[in-house]
């Protein structure tokens, strides 16, 4: 063939009209046909599950069996260098282009059949705010629908949406109704139809009018916009209906000894990551470091299905604006046999106390429907995480210590993180970057110092190089212990004992509560101090107890305490036995005055040791700039460990977390979260029926990418989807219509995605690495460097950074009788407005 010329053309000819007998045979197709059972990736209207499961391969497949000459010599026209595929792709870019070419030819043939392609590019279109020119041009080019056909397809694409949801409440009904319960195959039922919750917020847009005349003014349009969240934890199964009054919930509310101890080991557990980060010694460590699991670890890492429920045009900063988005969230509550089914309904802050309101507002109306008692208020913890922000930024942030070397105004300007305001509702992620980078870095020279490493290359003398694995990353949480220890303020068990005490005496009793002894009383008598870390009395009368006099040997209160394990003394709290050593201060020992020489880094002792700085040389005089440093080291790794519990899905944790952050909302006045705070941890500790207890818990976040560590709070998820429908909006041209808004509210969010990555690959064609986290490692490095001689972790009396003279960190709870008393009020108000809503 290739020395003759007519064999080359009747090739070629031969060639062509094979590829027309090809084409001949697609576009006498008919639904019947055999080759059309084949089908269902080029033709059709794009539908949600097509969308889902589309891949430009399977759609190759597809056009090779019926066209597998035609294929061919496309697919050989194209550069070799396309052929491999990229990482964190489903489809590399030459079955991109191969099929868009492919999907262009078969609608050209059978443009009412083999459409699908040009339909999810024109939904594409459509939410980009195209043009009807450009439409046009497309659909003259055979790569789009037309944008009148395209809208149809967003409008039912939309429907779809709203049938997912009737689809999920009807399965709930179905689930949980009694008769079904009589039935055996419930247990499997309940893994498949797990049920679902809501979530809202507000959306707000600026028209951009220019709006002239004194009768006139500029109008701000308000939505809110909603979604439906499917649950990964099965709670349908939990049927006990019984709950505990609020009055009688008090001391679960309060932070426990257990909460703390917890709360000391993940902290450890970030440190240690954050040193095998950094340090190169600890490098072959990494993945033998301890990974904090909980008992729904493998479930947290699923994807989780979001129904976007649209907008509703209402204003939600006044009461009866949002009592009408809690009666259209309530449709979708399932009535299974007719009686209610409540369902979390989600939200910030400020959602949750205008959801609290609206259903007051309410109580009066006939039935439950009509009170909202289907929908159950849950407050979400990306909000919280800005306040703890601010809070941080309002007590560590001060512009004229700019030139004070290590505090967070100097760290700014010197590392160049100008970006960063000082509010946190405006610049929150620069915000937690700045303060991630401060933890990292004062961390990592914190493990320095301790080891007497020059430079971050450096190997530790005592470092067990030739030892086993397990000596090391004990060595490492050795370092990492001491490192948390250094910076440790937790609030003191004796002024949260005094917050529940005041509970227990009237509003009117003047004095200070006693946290002590199983009595309540204070007396002059005697006492004797239970040895179990996690007593709640911890010193007793000797009377009370029935003793004479203090035994000679560590005495417990009871077996519930002799057989917990804990102990009053040592960092660990362990009762472990072996060597123990005395701080100098012994009673006044500023810590925990005995402590395991097993849990010391240095077991060299002189004849007065100290167990700190602090005990050494308190009376001295303060150092501002330890105490500075301690206070930027606990905020960080307090901000660290409650993302790590969000991302990671751990509800108990989370909820542990609000124990501790409602000792703050109080320190620092925030009486709304203090409020919410208490609602929701008496909720989950009781005051709601069993399965809302453990959805509350466990149902809280969401996984938009399904991987391990990607889950965040619904509020967040709702802020995504509303900043992507407030650009979609403005795209439209300013046609603010209730349909044209509706239209964008459910093209936002996972949909849009999908088809997203059907045709510019999504997020898998951006870089893999992060070119700012690089810069951040550096930084870190050239932190322990550049400051190492700044000694920021040695006690200096009398020094401070500029504008934090006589600077402490103080965590202990101010006016504790105050705040049970306010606990004990916002109780029995619960209390009370349950006994209306259940008469």
């Amino acid at each position: 063939m290739r020395a003759s010329e007519k064999a080359r053309i009747a090739f070629k000819k031969m060639c062509v009209q094979q590829v027309k007998e090809e084409g001949k045979k697609v576009r006498n197709e008919k639904e019947g046909d055999q080759g059309a059972e084949v089908a269902g990736v080029l033709d059709g209207d794009p539908t949600i599950p097509k969308l889902e499961s589309f891949r430009w391969a399977g759609l190759i497949d597809e056009a090779r069996a019926k066209m597998p000459l035609l294929v061919s010599a496309v697919e050989a026209s194209l550069s070799p260098k396309l052929k491999q595929k990229q990482p964190d792709r489903k489809d590399s870019v030459r079955d991109k282009r191969l099929g868009i070419i492919l999907a262009v030819i078969f609608y050209t043939r059978v443009p009412r059949k083999y459409n699908f392609v040009q339909g999810a590019i024109g939904v594409e279109l459509w939410r980009q705010g195209c043009s009807k020119k450009l439409f046009q041009a497309l659909n003259h080019l055979g790569i789009s629908l037309g944008r009148q056909t395209s809208r149809q397809h967003v409008d039912q694409l939309a429907t779809d949406q709203d049938n997912c949801l009737v689809k999920w409440k009807s399965a709930v009904q179905t689930t949980y109704g009694s008769r079904y319960w009589k039935t055996g195959r419930r247990r499997s039922s309940f893994k498949q139809d797990p049920g679902y919750g809501v979530c809202w917020d507000n959306v707000q847009i600026n028209p951009h009018r220019k709006l002239q005349g004194k009768q006139k003014k500029a109008e701000c349009l308000s939505w809110a916009l909603a979604f439906a969240c499917g649950n990964r934890i099965p709670t349908l199964h939990l049927k006990d209906p019984s709950t505990i009054p609020a009055s009688q919930l008090i001391s679960s509310i309060l932070p426990r000894p257990a909460d703390y101890d917890e709360l000391r080991k993940l902290m450890v557990s970030l440190v240690m990551r954050i040193l095998v980060k950094y340090l190169p010694f600890m490098q072959s460590m990494k993945k033998h470091l301890p990974r904090p699991k909980h008992q729904y670890s493998a479930e947290m890492t699923r994807k989780s299905e979001v129904v976007n429920l649209g907008v509703l045009e209402v204003n939600p900063a006044t009461t009866a604006g949002v009592v009408r988005v809690m009666e259209h969230l309530h449709a979708y509550v399932p009535e299974p046999d007719g009686q209610l089914c409540p369902i979390l309904c989600s939200g910030d802050g400020l959602s949750v106390d205008r959801m609290t309101r609206a259903k007051r507002a309410s109580i009066n109306k006939e039935s439950k429907k009509q009170q909202l008692q289907g929908l159950v208020e849950c407050p979400q913890e990306s909000h919280k995480e800005k306040l703890l922000l601010q809070d941080t930024m309002n007590n560590l942030y001060k512009g004229s210590s700019v030139a004070s070397r290590g505090s967070l105004a100097h760290l700014k300007e010197f590392y160049r993180h100008r970006c960063m305001a000082n509010d946190a509702k405006q610049d929150i992620q620069h915000i937690w970057d700045t303060i991630e980078f401060c933890t990292e870095a004062y961390v990592t020279l914190f493990a320095m110092t301790a080891a007497n490493m020059e430079t971050v290359n450096d190997v530790p003398l005592n470092f067990p190089v030739n030892g086993n694995m397990a000596d090391k990353t004990d060595f490492v949480w050795k370092i990492a212990g001491a490192a948390v220890d250094f910076c440790w303020s937790a609030t003191k068990s004796e002024d949260i004992r005094k917050v529940y005490a005041s509970t227990k005496s009237s509003a009117s009793t003047p004095g200070e509560p006693y946290g002590f002894c199983c009595c309540g009383k204070e007396t002059d008598e005697a006492m004797i101090q239970c040895f179990s870390h996690q007593c709640p009395h911890v010193w007793y009368h000797l009377s009370c107890v029935g003793l004479d006099e203090p035994p000679a040997v560590e005495w417990y209160c009871s077996k519930k305490c002799d057989g917990d394990g804990t102990y009053i003394y040592c960092m660990c709290h362990q009762r472990k036995g072996g060597e123990m050593v005395q701080c100098a201060l012994k009673q006044d020992c500023r810590r925990h005055e005995w402590y395991h020489w097993s849990c010391l880094s240095d077991t060299t002792f002189p004849d007065l040791w100290f167990c700190c700085d602090d005990c050494a040389l308190g009376s001295e005089g303060d150092d501002s700039v330890q105490n500075y440093t301690k206070a930027l080291m606990w905020r960080g790794l307090n901000h660290l460990a409650r993302r790590w519990a969000v991302r990671h899905g751990d509800g108990k944790t989370m909820t542990s977390h609000w124990k501790m952050d409602l000792i703050e909302f109080w320190a620092f006045g925030h009486d709304k979260y203090l409020t919410m705070a208490q609602q929701f941890l008496t909720g989950v500790s009781g005051f709601l029926p069993e399965r809302l207890r453990h959805d509350i818990t466990w149902n809280r976040v969401a996984n938009v990418h399904g991987m391990e560590g990607e889950n965040i709070g619904l509020d967040l998820l709702n802020k995504f989807l509303n900043n992507e429908f407030k650009d979609m909006l403005l795209r439209s041209r300013r046609k603010y219509t209730q349909q044209q808004a509706q239209r964008c509210s459910q093209m936002s969010g996972e949909l849009g995605k999908q088809i997203d990555q059907l045709l510019t690959g999504g997020l898998g064609d951006l870089p893999s690495k992060n070119s700012s986290e690089k810069t951040v490692n550096k930084d870190v490095l050239d932190f322990v460097s550049e400051f190492k001689k700044d000694a920021l972790f040695d006690y200096v009396p009398g020094r401070h950074h500029q504008g934090f003279e006589d600077y402490t960190y103080d965590t202990s709870i101010e006016a504790p009788d105050c705040l049970g008393q306010r606990l004990l009020v916002t109780s029995q108000e619960m209390d009370r407005w349950n006994e209306i809503m259940e008469s």
